[in-house]
């Protein structure tokens, strides 16, 4: 709704990117309704599974976890108090985000082929089932929306731009949901980028010059490597069964608790600083 009041931005519904041309001076997009755009600069905004950045030939890693994500809102019983919880089994992941003290959107994380029977079931016993995961923590559980599913795939692009085409966003990096970063590392990004080109603006630079983007992909990788691969680290730390790993996990937690610096750092890189 604000866009739309916005004069010096224009909104064009219903439309996709074909395909994308740059060179040395200008960038074309062209679009389905076969309009062309020409600008200094392209901001693929695409998703992790972005189409621009792969037609652009800007490669990525990408990491499969083998599970799927269902979110949907229910209605419960007993009160969320406000509060947010996660918890973590060997087999799946439950998230609890409260959108009022008795409905709360549920996020469970299984493997693919588990997710799919639960997200094709009845709503009866659907509501049964869940409640049955949450160990009855909110009571008596009601779906009150749609069932969305997502396959659990974090991606890191190799570069974060090409000649006047530069990616933010989940094309640039889609984490992992186990930290909550996501979101947070994605405002991150457009940060930097935007006071990148107000920086080229003001000193008389072309905004889609190399020199430009290069800065802005230096800074953005400072914040998001360490965190990339941290976060990958504490989903295979959870989600691998074997006896070692079980007292990893332990370890790892019981010191984290009680060893303040060791804490601190955990803390530490698990923050998106502002500055």
């Amino acid at each position: 709704k604000k866009i739309s009041n916005l004069a010096n931005i224009k909104l064009i519904p219903g439309t996709e990117v074909t395909s994308v041309e740059n060179n040395s001076n200008v960038s074309n997009v062209y679009l389905s309704n076969k309009k062309k755009i020409q600008s200094k600069l392209i901001v693929a905004a695409d998703g992790r599974l972005s189409k621009i950045r792969k037609n652009n030939g800007i490669s990525s890693n990408i990491k499969d976890f083998g599970t799927s994500m269902i979110v949907c809102k229910m209605k419960h019983t007993k009160s969320n108090n406000n509060i947010a919880y996660e918890y973590f089994h060997y087999s799946q992941t439950m998230a609890i985000l409260p959108l009022k003290k008795n409905i709360s959107s549920i996020v469970t994380t299984l493997p693919t082929n588990m997710s799919k029977k639960l997200i094709n079931m009845e709503k009866r016993k659907f509501n049964y089932d869940i409640g049955i995961r949450l160990n009855s923590f909110l009571g008596k559980m009601d779906l009150v929306s749609k069932r969305y599913t997502y396959p659990m795939l974090a991606v890191h692009a190799n570069k974060f731009f090409k000649e006047r085409l530069v990616l933010v966003g989940d094309s640039a990096v889609g984490m992992h949901p186990v930290t909550a970063h996501g979101f947070n590392l994605n405002l991150k990004g457009i940060k930097i980028l935007s006071e990148e080109i107000k920086s080229a603006i003001k000193n008389k630079i072309d905004i889609g010059s190399s020199q430009v983007l290069k800065s802005y992909e230096v800074k953005l990788l400072k914040v998001t490597m360490p965190l990339y691969i941290a976060t990958n680290s504490i989903v295979q730390l959870y989600t691998n069964q074997d006896l070692p790993s079980k007292i990893a996990r332990k370890t790892i937690l019981r010191l984290g608790n009680i060893v303040w610096p060791l804490k601190n750092a955990i803390m530490d890189k698990l923050l998106i600083k502002s500055n």
